[in-house]
């Protein structure tokens, strides 16, 4: 869909969103409005990585990088349109493509359970 929408394809997606006045964060929005080459980057990358993540997250040499940006993507996402909930939930999705299994999390929490009590 974003790859049909003249929004995304010419820049301008971030600027139109920040003029939702029911989610955006005003001081943030009035910093970044009068930036349209930042604001032209910013909608590029963001559709670049939606479309490059399901593909670059399981190259092993850059999945750490990749997964940082996502965090940061979606962070940025929480702060600029208040969308705590689907930031939280993407970046809780994140853990599944972290470097080590679960398995291993579990051992770590109980050997640190041991050591405390």
């Amino acid at each position: 869909y974003k790859l049909q929408g003249e929004t995304w394809l010419d820049g301008s997606a971030i600027y139109q969103t920040l003029h939702l006045e029911g989610f955006v964060n005003p001081s943030l929005a009035a910093k970044l409005i009068n930036a349209p080459l930042i604001l032209k980057f910013i909608t590029i990358t963001s559709l670049g990585y939606q479309i490059l993540f399901p593909l670059l997250v399981w190259v092993k040499k850059i999945k750490g990088p990749f997964l940082i940006i996502g965090v940061i993507f979606h962070l940025g996402i929480g702060l600029m349109l208040h969308l705590w909930d689907f930031a939280t939930i993407m970046l809780v999705g994140y853990t599944a493509f972290s470097y080590k299994p679960i398995s291993w999390i579990t051992k770590k929490v109980s050997v640190l359970k041991r050591a405390l009590l």
